[in-house]
């Protein structure tokens, strides 16, 4: 071991070279490999399918929507529906506008729920607690959840259970936004608005950037679905199918919602020259985004292989160098009795070493390129995985193993053809 250390000394420069293309590949590799093992534990838990049921005109990539849904259509499709497991009701306003004291805040959306919303949707409340039924008892909401960004930005901490906001008109956002709507701003900005407490705290689903699927307005205040609400306001569904019926579902939800909204005005009022029609899409998952997500880091896994490869070529032709210059200790110890085999394994260790050296300095090197490189290029939407401990471990233990194998597999051709060297013929040409 202590030769080993003085010939990287002596060709500190040519190894120190070596070393920083192979630090840079296992850098790139690793961080992709950070980025991608989370993704795969994360995608190997099954995900209910879940659909979104509207009601309006689709032309091509355009769609009208006219709002027909009532709070009780969701219990009444959950129970008559044979392949939805679930169903929930919601309206979402986009840009509402909040008080907090004197200070105003815009929101970029909240919506009105009912009590399975969180179920279905995947919310996760991380302070407080959810709805009950006595909240939605109320002729208006009295109690309110926020979305744990809004409750940083606004508060400065998540502890806010028992605090009061107050959620303004919907022309104040109009007129904090400078919409030009033709409204009195004087008279919206010295309303009363809605005072309500806030009794939790909620994060979207793991891995999600806000609440909400896309083409849906994100919510950062939920307020809960009222007895008037109940009574004629009209919002959107969101169904669950039941394993194995996510082809019948759609076909059977259309069938029965058509029926069940005939006699409403908006169902008999044209849209754009056409009636309208229950529409039902399937909600992008965290699962098709994920393995849209995997799709581009291969990508970024390709461009890191190649600079394996080309790191693997600078190794070579360092080693090839290292043992042009010592052809005449080779000989003398094959003169000695080394055996061939000794003379690679001994060349082919040390390329390891050199190369694995370069490899922890890689690793070391992996997260700050993953934070500023990998994430903005493969998050798609998602917020980065979050990456265990075991991952760390995992991930770097296989990035100098990764190293090291490349070392030593670029050396096996130099050490070889120097260990068929004559003794004598190496003594002549080489030195030590």
């Amino acid at each position: 071991m202590g030769a080993f250390w003085v010939r990287l000394r002596r060709n500190w420069f040519r190894n120190l070279l070596a070393m920083g293309q192979v630090a840079l590949a296992i850098a790139a590799v690793t961080a992709v490999l950070a980025d991608v093992v989370p993704l795969v534990r994360a995608g190997s838990v099954q995900e209910p399918t879940r659909f979104t049921v509207s009601f309006g005109v689709r032309q091509g990539f355009a769609t009208w929507w006219a709002p027909v849904y009532t709070p009780d259509d969701a219990a009444w499709l959950e129970n008559e529906a044979e392949s939805v497991a679930a169903a929930t009701w919601f309206k979402s306003d986009f840009s509402s506008g909040i008080r907090v004291g004197e200070q105003r805040y815009l929101v970029r959306g909240q919506g009105r729920v009912d009590l399975g919303f969180a179920d279905v949707m995947g919310v996760r409340v991380v302070t407080g607690s959810y709805f009950t039924e006595a909240d939605l008892a109320s002729d208006v909401p009295r109690v309110a959840l926020v979305s744990e960004q809004l409750a940083r930005t606004v508060f400065g901490t998540t502890n806010v259970v028992g605090r009061t906001l107050n959620v303004r008109p919907a022309e104040e956002a109009w007129v904090l936004q400078g919409s030009g709507r033709p409204v009195d701003a004087a008279a919206v900005l010295a309303a009363p608005g809605l005072d309500v407490e806030i009794i939790g705290v909620f994060a979207p689903p793991p891995g999600a950037p806000y609440l909400g699927f896309p083409g849906m307005t994100p919510m950062e205040i939920l307020l809960p679905v009222t007895a008037a609400d109940a009574a004629g306001s009209e919002g959107d569904l969101m169904v669950v199918a039941e394993p194995g019926m996510e082809q019948m579902l759609p076909e059977e939800v259309r069938a029965l919602l058509t029926a069940r909204v005939a006699g409403r005005p908006p169902a008999s009022e044209p849209l754009e020259g056409r009636l309208p029609e229950v529409l039902l899409d399937e909600a992008m998952s965290l699962q098709s985004l994920r393995q849209a997500q995997l799709q581009s880091s291969q990508l970024l896994g390709a461009m890191s292989m190649a600079a394996l490869v080309v790191a693997g070529i600078a190794m070579f032709t360092t080693t090839l160098a290292n043992l042009a210059q010592r052809t005449r200790y080779i000989g003398l110890s094959r003169a000695l009795g080394a055996t061939r085999l000794r003379v690679v394994r001994e060349a082919v260790a040390e390329a390891a070493l050199i190369a694995g050296l370069g490899g922890l300095v890689g690793v070391l090197g992996a997260y700050p390129l993953r934070q500023v490189v990998i994430v903005p290029l493969t998050s798609g939407g998602l917020t980065p995985a979050s990456v265990e401990a075991v991952d760390v471990v995992l991930v770097g233990a296989v990035g100098v193993a990764l190293a090291m194998l490349v070392g030593a597999v670029a050396a096996i051709y130099p050490a070889w053809t120097v260990a068929r060297l004559v003794p004598a013929e190496a003594w002549r040409e080489g030195r030590l």
